[in-house]
């Protein structure tokens, strides 16, 4: 018999009831069309799991094919700098799409279990509308980075596609061109598809365990003014807890490597801004640049809310108002709490913690990097 710590494998259908996991499916109802297709519906994988985890695999497979071409196009382009570093802000793109689906749908048995978790009625006004604004943010820059590639080689004199690279001549003669273009727009669609459903499924996580938090700290308090039972409160605090450590062990590899890929390309794409003199290229850069930003910002922004909730539990916890009258057993029970709370932060890897202060470093030091690239290539 082997000895140690057994590790649980999260399933979604040994946790939920038949009703289980509708309140999330009614949250996100408006984004349906980004779910199903990728297999993260879960009403759809109560009725069919294996269907659901065959388009999870076959988009990974999918990514994974179009970072390799992307990969093929930029190495054609080795022998020319500013081309090669245009290039390199597609291809960190594809890198960063590929990552993400990598740790999100990787990661299904523990996605789906932190979706069911998830209560309707549980998750206040604010933070719903909290997640629809960051979803609705993020949905606008992608579709107009979309629209960027689309619109770019259509205004460019002479023929040229989406993604660049030394093509055959064969590609820019008809009908191969029309069809090499749309091939090309269907794969940066399909890139831009399956990001905007990590970055759904991450802004849904981060609402739902700041507002977990504030309900813990609202209910430890409302024990204090003997509102409710000591065992609601444990409840409540061993949930938040729980579902707290499960998002940020899983999130923390996911966020130190999109902080290290859009680092480096807004650094790239702020570089060739600097040096490039055609307009349609600056444009698109303009547009790569925002993007990274409100990607980078929301996640960090995310991480400073859970910091800062997780903080505010933690003085509730220390302070006397909501313990019981009873000297002894107020006591006993803040020794019981304070021995299970945890500082609960999203880590980015092992040296750092996502929020304000994390992200504004990161653009310094992206910026600052771009700016000596210029220098020295001058």
């Amino acid at each position: 018999m082997r000895h140690g710590k057994k590790v649980e494998r999260f399933s979604v259908q040994s946790r939920r009831s038949p009703d289980c996991g509708m309140d999330v499916e009614k949250i996100l109802n408006s984004n349906r069309f980004l779910l199903r297709p990728t297999g993260f519906w879960p009403s759809d994988n109560e009725k069919n799991p294996t269907l659901c985890r065959v388009k999870a695999y076959f988009a990974m497979f999918f990514i994974t094919f179009g970072t390799v071409c992307a990969f093929c196009l930029q190495v054609s382009l080795a022998s020319d700098p500013m081309s090669f570093a245009e290039s390199s802000v597609t291809f960190a793109g594809w890198v960063l799409t590929l990552l993400k689906c990598i740790m999100v749908y990787g990661k299904r048995d523990t996605v789906l279990f932190l979706m069911v978790k998830i209560e309707k009625g549980k998750l206040s006004d604010y933070w719903l509308q909290n997640r629809s604004m960051a979803t609705n943010i993020l949905k606008i820059f992608y579709i107009m980075l979309i629209i960027a590639y689309s619109i770019t080689p259509l205004v460019t004199p002479g023929k040229s596609l989406p993604f660049d690279g030394n093509y055959p001549p064969i590609v820019y003669e008809e009908p191969w061109y029309e069809l090499v273009y749309v091939i090309e727009l269907i794969f940066g669609s399909s890139a831009m598809f399956h990001v905007m459903t990590c970055d759904l499924l991450l802004i849904l996580f981060i609402c739902q365990l700041c507002n977990d938090l504030y309900n813990t700290t609202i209910l430890m308090q409302q024990y204090g003014q003997h509102k409710c039972k000591l065992t609601d409160v444990i409840k409540q605090h061993i949930m938040t807890l729980n579902y707290g450590r499960t998002f940020c062990d899983a999130a923390s590899v996911l966020f130190f490597g999109q902080n290290c890929i859009c680092s480096a390309v807004i650094c790239v794409a702020c570089y060739v801004s600097l040096t490039t003199k055609n307009t349609i290229v600056l444009v698109k850069m303009i547009g790569v640049q925002l993007t990274m930003l409100s990607v980078l910002f929301l996640n960090c922004y995310g991480g400073e809310r859970i910091c800062s909730e997780g903080l505010k539990l933690h003085l509730t916890i220390e302070e006397n108002s909501w313990r019981s009258e009873d000297a002894k057993a107020g006591k006993d029970i803040c020794f019981v709490i304070q021995r299970a709370q945890a500082p609960i932060q999203v880590s980015v890897g092992s040296f750092g913690v996502m929020n304000l202060k994390f992200f504004s470093d990161s653009v310094y030091t992206a910026l600052s990097y771009a700016v000596m690239l210029q220098t020295v290539t001058e």
